[in-house]
């Protein structure tokens, strides 16, 4: 198994309780989890702890079978890549050279990339449809074209698992559907992939497993197809939902239900 975690518990300093309570998974190579949940759930917290970021109060976390918490930071990084919901830009590095970052990992001291580095640059960088940006400035470029320079970033790292958090908020719709078959792609060549979503559709088109973040900081697990229902959805939007069956695409799909929306009078 290449990613376990026992009863992870997390609490930001001066919070009176947890997060998150005694969160336990497991995932292998090729797996893809995706975890709802509300805004402040925690969903990022988790991932920040799983990427070495914050530390549990209680709780283990697993690599491959060897504890995070002994495990040489270099190794770790070797293992895990994070691609965050949003960042900063501060110096104008090309998205080329910013994406070459990457294989840091893989570096040794004061050892600058060198060509084989920037060949896996590029040839991430053509898999994502993303070339044309290569020697524009990152500071210059949008929102969405960040966040795929960011992905490709953490898969040059050439990682066993790979950490989205909320991978499709910044990009149009056409580049949200690409995420999702990039997510996929990234699963069949042997990546453990776990990634954040508000979107109940996005889970149900990559099935696997699904996980559930509730508002008391407990994850519930199971196939996507039978942890997301409509009971779920209202429990942790508190909005109604259907989950219906379109015979066009052959699938099920979720929908806001306007004329059952919680409060809203008949």
């Amino acid at each position: 198994m290449i990613l376990e975690v026992e009863n992870l518990s997390y609490r930001y300093r001066k919070a009176s309780s947890p997060i998150l309570r005694d969160v336990s998974f497991q995932l292998d190579s090729g797996e893809i989890m995706t975890i709802l949940g509300c805004n402040g759930a925690g969903k990022s917290t988790l991932l920040n702890c799983l990427g070495n970021v914050f530390e549990p109060i209680s709780g283990r976390i697993f690599l491959g079978g060897e504890d995070l918490r002994t495990m040489d930071l270099r190794k770790a990084a070797r293992m895990i890549s994070y691609v965050p919901q949003n960042h900063t830009a501060v110096y104008s590095y090309t998205v080329r050279d910013f994406i070459v970052m990457g294989r840091a990992p893989h570096l040794g001291i004061l050892q600058s990339p060198g060509e084989k580095d920037y060949e896996i640059a590029d040839q991430v960088m053509k898999e994502l449809g993303i070339s044309r940006l290569a020697d524009k400035a990152y500071t210059e470029i949008s929102g969405g074209e960040r966040q795929q320079a960011l992905i490709g970033r953490a898969i040059v790292q050439q990682p066993k698992i790979i950490l989205f958090d909320e991978p499709t908020n910044h990009l149009d719709y056409g580049n949200q559907l690409r995420m999702i078959r990039l997510v996929r792609e990234l699963a069949e060549k042997g990546y453990a992939v776990l990634m954040t979503t508000h979107m109940p559709d996005h889970a149900m088109l990559l099935g696997g497993k699904t996980a559930i973040l509730d508002r008391e900081g407990r994850l519930r697990v199971g196939k996507a197809e039978e942890v997301i229902n409509e009971k779920t959805m209202d429990e942790i939007y508190r909005i109604k939902v259907k989950i219906v069956y379109v015979p066009e695409i052959e699938r099920k799909v979720c929908v806001f239900d306007e004329n059952a929306a919680v409060g809203k009078e008949k």
